[in-house]
């Protein structure tokens, strides 16, 4: 089972793949970077984590440099890394390609996937694209993981002291 993914939080997903991983699976899931390590997605470290507890190869893989693309048609642009932004989950010979985002939000969007049937030597071709796409990321460590709970931790208190400094600045201009 291949699975890629920009952003993911939602519980069905995860419970399909750790059923899936104690039934003796081969699963690899390859997320988006900046999401799974970010705060963007509520949970999506956490599922990632889970996935990792429970013996599911989990890569971070990032897009492309931005610069030679914005180049090309003559923009100049910031430096930058792309996102990995394909949604796709290999079961078998069975491939579902969609737009729709692995997230409690997505199901409120107007989304489509397919669900394609894959003949041998295209599954063969599928295994050997995706394998490249994980060669391409890291593979989720306790060292990213504990780096990125602490700038969850730091993004919380930030948030927080800027909730009382407003709550603060209110009950003073209330007062005059």
């Amino acid at each position: 089972i291949m699975i890629s993914f920009y952003t993911y939080d939602l519980v069905v997903i995860s419970e399909a793949i750790l059923a899936a991983r104690q039934s003796g699976n081969d699963i690899t899931v390859c997320g988006d970077y900046r999401t799974c390590l970010g705060a963007s997605t509520r949970d999506q470290l956490n599922r990632v984590i889970a996935l990792k507890a429970a013996g599911v190869a989990v890569y971070l893989v990032a897009g492309l440099d931005i610069q030679p693309e914005y180049a090309l048609v003559g923009k100049g642009v910031r430096p930058g890394i792309g996102i990995l932004h394909q949604k796709t989950a290999l079961i078998g010979s069975w491939l579902v390609v969609g737009s729709t985002n692995f997230t409690t939000s997505s199901r409120n969007n107007r989304e489509l996937s397919v669900l394609l049937w894959l003949d041998d030597a295209t599954v063969k071709q599928y295994h050997e694209l995706y394998k490249e796409l994980a060669a391409t990321g890291e593979l989720l460590s306790n060292e990213l993981i504990a780096t990125a709970e602490i700038k969850q931790e730091d993004r919380r208190l930030r948030k927080q002291r800027e909730k009382e400094r407003r709550g603060t600045s209110s009950r003073s201009s209330a007062s005059k």
